[in-house]
């Protein structure tokens, strides 16, 4: 039988490794199972991981769906919150402190992402 470390590390893993645009709401699918796995397991530092990362991905996803995003900037928001989620597969058994740190870097790149996607789009309306 697997520990929770190694369920949380392969799927920590598997969101690296296809963290993609046309992959984010699979990704977002992980991290749910994720959340319910750890909270199952009562591991809260994992239910937290998994539980801010599901909404990195929903509301990255949605602002992807609901404006007209430059697909670059897409991209390069992706690369480094996937980043952000290798540094957190690296210390979240050994440093607490660094994991939370790096989530919420993540999470405020992911809002920096909406409220420009946003912005943009009103933008594009006051020009219309």
């Amino acid at each position: 039988m697997k520990d929770v470390y190694m369920v949380f590390d392969e799927n920590l893993k598997y969101v690296i490794d296809n963290l993609e645009l046309d992959t984010i709401w699979g990704c977002f699918r992980v991290c749910a199972d994720l959340s319910l796995f750890s909270t199952l397991a009562d591991y809260s530092d994992g239910a937290f991981i998994a539980e801010v990362s599901e909404n990195i991905f929903l509301d990255i996803g949605t602002a992807i769906q609901e404006y007209d995003v430059d697909m670059h900037e897409a991209d390069a928001t992706i690369e480094e919150i996937k980043k952000g989620i290798a540094k957190i597969l690296a210390c979240y058994k050994d440093d607490p402190n660094k994991m939370y740190s790096i989530l919420k870097e993540n999470e405020f790149v992911s809002i920096k992402f909406c409220v420009k996607c946003r912005k943009d789009a009103l933008k594009g309306k006051e020009t219309d």
